[in-house]
């Protein structure tokens, strides 16, 4: 699968070199998003920022929607149908959402779309349930929430 990586805490005073990992993870912004291809590199990195970042397993839907609303090519424009089917034939976001996820298309810079999505703050809040426990606010939804990240993206689009 693919991980979905969103950073939730913005903070002036971090050390450098999380900062660092946050760029190369293309994390540059609160509310920023980036797509994240699981590698024992990647994870690593991840765990450094676990406490600015929540990160999950993106399902396709949410991908396609995330797509669908928030991508943007070059120019800063948006992500068109016409766009995907001139240059790769594909008809809909969900089939490129698939191809993503099972990984025949490597990643968006394949596709000329930039590799970041700009988010707006979750409608609702930042409220994730887990098993045991939920985390409420700004400051506490941080981690690896898995699944849960689809609800909390959708409600960022």
């Amino acid at each position: 699968g693919l991980i979905l990586a969103i950073r939730t805490k913005g903070d002036p005073n971090i050390r450098k070199d999380i900062r660092y990992t946050l760029q190369l993870l293309r994390l540059k912004r609160v509310h920023s998003a980036s797509l994240l291809r699981p590698s024992p590199e990647i994870l690593g990195m991840l765990q450094k920022v676990k406490d600015l970042v929540v990160f999950g397993e993106v399902d396709e839907d949410t991908l396609a929607l995330l797509l669908e609303k928030r991508a943007r090519v070059s120019g800063n424009l948006k992500l068109t149908l016409d766009y995907l089917n001139k240059k790769f034939g594909v008809s809909s976001f969900k089939e490129i959402a698939k191809k993503l996820i099972t990984g025949e298309i490597k990643d968006l810079k394949a596709l000329g779309i930039k590799q970041f999505f700009r988010l707006s703050p979750p409608s609702g809040g930042y409220v994730v349930k887990l098993k045991n426990k939920t985390l409420r606010g700004k400051k506490k939804v941080v981690g690896n929430i898995g699944k849960q990240i689809n609800s909390l993206a959708r409600r960022m689009i």
